[in-house]
């Protein structure tokens, strides 16, 4: 990395390395808080899918992957901050830490680079999921959107680890001329273009949710809260996308070269951004386990509208007590499309577990829902 020109070096003020003010306790109490409910959250959709409604996917596989560099983005900051001097004023750092902050900043790249794809090739999954009841139309778009986004997110990697050459110039602090890439317009270009794959996210479920919906309804109730919050969680990571893209830029092109301040806030909003992403791509996908105990936990009363079917602490007492397979690959589960603390009596509903050609139509309606029903979505 070339090293700032003397006349700014000369305009900074007076070296305070003993006692220099920092965003550390900060980023610490935003990461540690992170880390804790993406763990919870990320474990309660795991158990909800491998136990409750047994539809476990390519979109957790993906999601759980993600989790990994996410956590090693975490770490890889909280130990920057520390020891590095991220979150401090560039000109209170001793010069001997420069060459680990920028390896930490490397690090990061690769870290959030990782995370990033493979949240968007998760939330794109869980879409595709959605689309069995859409045209084929939709789902050979949302297949190109995620080989879109996992080749960008390749390239990111590649022009990464190939900026400079050979690659330890970039820790290298040096005032002669050095053989790498304009590392400001390479993240200003990777910062763009992940926005827009952020807005992908976005209209995709958008779309789909204007295309189903409607007088004959496709979408069931949990698909529709499901195209919510993906819709939601896009639209939030479009907005923290470009607030990262607007940060890493003025982290490349300060006037004061104070890169260790910028690379804190790049980390910390870029924390932010991809620990929501998974938040809220796994939300859903809790609805069944918060359905089954959190009544429980809360002490609620058996059903007074049917007694016969006892509490919903009861119903949903030992995993797949009520769950029963269906002809052509279908899985019932009484919990799948229930909201919270709805009453026992309800419709039941049959889940898709994979896409395929073939359409179904759904049964009549039953004039009792004490009767219940089964709605085969076309696939």
């Amino acid at each position: 990395m070339k090293a700032p020109p003397l006349d700014v070096i000369q305009t900074w003020p007076r070296p305070q390395f003993d006692a220099p003010f920092t965003n550390a306790p900060v980023g610490t109490a935003v990461s540690i808080f992170l880390m804790v409910v993406v763990t919870i959250i990320l474990g309660i959709r795991i158990y909800t899918r491998k136990y409750i409604t047994r539809g476990f996917g390519p979109d957790d596989i993906l999601i759980i992957f993600a989790y990994i560099p996410c956590l090693g983005f975490s770490i890889n900051g909280l130990i920057a901050q520390k020891h590095y001097g991220w979150g401090k004023d560039l000109w209170n750092v001793h010069p001997t830490v420069y060459k680990p902050a920028l390896q930490s900043a490397f690090a990061a790249y690769n870290l959030f680079g990782a995370a990033t794809t493979l949240i968007k090739l998760s939330m794109l999954a869980l879409t595709y999921r959605l689309a069995c009841t859409a045209s084929k139309t939709f789902q050979r778009i949302i297949i190109g959107c995620m080989i879109l986004v996992g080749a960008n997110g390749v390239c990111f990697l590649l022009v990464t680890w190939l900026q400079c050459r050979p690659l330890h110039l970039y820790w290298t602090i040096s005032y002669e001329e050095q053989n790498c890439i304009d590392e400001a317009a390479h993240l200003l270009a990777a910062g763009t273009i992940n926005t827009v794959t952020d807005l992908l996210v976005v209209v995709l479920p958008l779309v789909i949710f204007i295309r189903l919906q409607g007088p004959n309804s496709k979408l069931s109730k949990r698909q529709i809260v499901i195209v919510n919050i993906l819709f939601a969680a896009g639209f939030f990571a479009t907005i923290a996308g470009a607030i990262r893209t607007y940060v890493t830029w003025r982290m490349t092109s300060a006037d004061d070269f104070n890169i260790t301040y910028w690379f804190w806030l790049t980390w910390l909003s870029s924390m932010i951004e991809i620990y929501v992403g998974i938040i809220a791509a796994s939300v859903p996908a809790t609805k069944p386990f918060m359905a089954r105990y959190v009544p429980a936990l809360l002490g609620a009363s058996r059903s007074t509208d049917n007694p016969s079917r006892g509490s919903r602490t009861d119903r949903y007492a030992l995993p797949g007590a009520n769950r029963s397979r269906t002809k052509n690959g279908y899985v019932r589960d009484d919990s799948y499309d229930l909201p919270f603390y709805e009453s026992a009596s309800t419709v039941s509903k049959a889940v898709p577990m994979t896409c395929n050609s073939r359409k179904t139509d759904s049964l009549p309606m039953p004039n009792r829902l004490e009767e219940g029903f089964e709605f085969e979505f076309g696939k």
